[in-house]
């Protein structure tokens, strides 16, 4: 979920579903906040700019960008540093 290559998902919908899933280092659900639009991304769609915040715990916090505009795309790859639930 970078801004040179965001988590690709459907909607907002989507996006709530993939941060759902995202756990750290230790198993734990990360504090997430939506920041910002993120403008243009590569896709030439619009991003979103999430805080994620696993606290102390590996990897601490990181910014996530999501393109919510692939509709026939759900993303099962989790983020760097992260693990992702079924």
């Amino acid at each position: 979920g970078s801004a040179k290559n965001p988590v690709r998902v459907f909607q907002d919908k989507g996006e709530s579903a993939y941060l759902d899933r995202l756990r750290c280092s230790d198993g734990t659900k990360p504090l997430i906040a939506r920041i910002r639009p993120a403008g243009q991304g590569p896709f030439r769609t619009m991003m979103t700019e999430y805080k994620v915040d696993c606290g102390t715990v590996s990897p601490g916090t990181v910014a996530v960008f999501m393109d919510m505009h692939f509709k026939h795309h759900d993303e099962n790859r989790p983020v760097p540093g992260f693990t992702i639930t079924k």
